[in-house]
């Protein structure tokens, strides 16, 4: 992170916000899967990175000074998260197949004709 990372910690959070925005747009409009998948890994990454900016927090001297800032971030990607875990769940209900998402790939028991 820059030498001002809550500031970075706060672009992140625009960045996930916009794209979740997107993502919900997307999904209304009936995207196809392989529009989505990019934009939902995209996203996934953001948030990703925004969590991992919050845990370096506590490792820079007088941060109590920005607890506020502090709050104001975990509350949004508690958001972020909740928000992306219902576009997964949309997403795969029209069909999308997310790597590393909801378990193991279904494999189909009917017999073979």
């Amino acid at each position: 992170m820059t030498h001002d990372p809550i500031r970075q910690l706060c672009i992140l959070k625009d960045q996930a916000l916009a794209q979740s925005g997107e993502i919900s747009i997307q999904l209304t409009q009936g995207t196809p899967p392989d529009k989505l998948v990019p934009l939902l890994q995209k996203q996934s990454e953001t948030i990703q990175t925004l969590q991992e900016g919050l845990q370096d927090l506590s490792k820079i001297k007088h941060i109590e000074q920005h607890s506020e800032d502090i709050k104001m971030l975990q509350q949004t990607l508690k958001e972020l998260a909740e928000a992306s875990q219902t576009q997964v769940q949309k997403a795969t209900q029209k069909g999308v197949r997310l790597p590393g998402v909801g378990g193991k790939p279904h494999i189909s028991r009917r017999p073979k004709r």
